[in-house]
């Protein structure tokens, strides 16, 4: 009886929060506070269940509210939550139509208030409605942009689990997740460090870049602050500063700025060290495998590396994407645990895939 009257409240919140929706589509009318689905008890369990399961640690939601999609449906919830005696924090966001995680952090809060009216996607990242209920906040690029080019039918007749499918698939990873419940993280240094997290945007002045001279960035800078020093200019103290200068090597060496292969990544670190740096690296771009990544990471004595998702590869990126890679689940094999990487995104930081999913590393 009890799911019933459950099932019933989240159906005639879904109901009223549609029709809030439609309503704005038609005359611009939703504001910040529009009410939320609070019946979020099961999404709550099935990121708690997914981060046991993952990463072996027991979280404590803290606040869970609805975000939109870019059809203006309320088909996400977002669960914050903390940890390691309130000492660290995260969030997680439940695709609910899917009922996937399909993105989270174990090191931040997401980057808006339970209280905005927020659109999330994989591409457009996150957007805030704003109070004139025309334009919104693109919290990736900081940029005001009309409401109307937020929107799409991408998610058109998608329908959300019933509290009854969520409660199943809940059921079916909580196993999973009581024997990963005592497995450790293994992590190289630097990886908890957020201010290595650059952004995939073109902050390389002049230049148009994309992710890959993003992930040398992030990468020098890693090995730069915590492996002795000596790989990048002294000058270059700014995220801006040194994507600049690794764009221009770039471009003058490679004589290309976008869609670089893993092979020229390596050549471009290889060459840029060699040229400014009084230390080197020496790495070679393979086919990745999960026991070159994990003797790169060497039980956390050894250094990060750049690895290679392909397009749809995760729910993370719709494109082929370069990542930093800095650790492993205890216990993980190439069929199961997880991957710790620097996602390159703000908005993002670092988050975890499976040990299956790099196709290229550049070790």
């Amino acid at each position: 009886m009890k799911k019933c009257k459950l099932f019933s409240c989240i159906l005639s919140i879904f109901l009223v929060l549609s029709f809030t929706i439609t309503s704005y589509a038609a005359d611009n009318g939703i504001g910040n506070g529009t009410s939320r689905d609070d019946t979020t008890t099961f999404d709550e369990e099935f990121v708690s269940a997914e981060i046991m399961r993952n990463h072996g640690i027991l979280i404590s939601p803290t606040a869970s509210y609805q975000l939109l999609d870019t059809s203006g449906n309320p088909t996400y919830t977002c669960v914050e939550f903390a940890y390691d005696n309130n000492s660290r924090v995260g969030y997680g966001i439940v695709d609910l139509c899917s009922y996937d995680l399909v993105l989270y952090s174990l090191d931040k809060l997401p980057p808006f208030e339970g209280t905005d009216l927020v659109v999330y996607s994989g591409i457009l990242d996150f957007a805030i409605i704003q109070d004139d209920g025309e334009t919104a906040v693109d919290l990736y690029t900081q940029d005001t942009v009309d409401v109307e080019s937020i929107w799409s039918n991408e998610r058109d007749n998608l329908s959300v689990k019933s509290v009854s499918d969520r409660e199943n698939i809940v059921n079916s990873i909580s196993a999973d997740a009581i024997t990963r419940s005592t497995e450790t993280e293994i992590a190289v240094a630097g990886a908890y460090d957020e201010s290595l997290v650059y952004s995939a945007g073109n902050y390389s002045g002049s230049y148009t870049t994309d992710c890959g001279i993003n992930a040398v960035a992030m990468y020098l800078r890693q090995l730069d602050d915590y492996f002795g020093g000596g790989y990048l200019l002294s000058t270059l103290t700014t995220e801006t500063k040194l994507k600049t200068s690794i764009a221009a090597y770039t471009n003058r060496t490679v004589g290309q700025l976008t869609n670089l292969s893993t092979t020229q990544l390596a050549t471009i670190s290889n060459g840029y060290t060699n040229e400014y740096g009084t230390s080197h690296t020496s790495i070679s771009s393979s086919t990745y495998t999960w026991t070159k990544f994990k003797n790169t990471i060497n039980n956390g004595n050894g250094g990060p590396c750049i690895l290679r998702i392909g397009a749809g590869a995760t729910s993370y990126w719709d494109s082929a994407h370069a990542v930093i890679g800095v650790g492993y689940t205890s216990g993980a094999t190439s069929s199961s645990g997880s991957i710790r990487v620097n996602s390159g995104w703000h908005s993002l930081g670092y988050v975890y895939i499976g040990t299956s999913i790099p196709s290229h590393i550049v070790a």
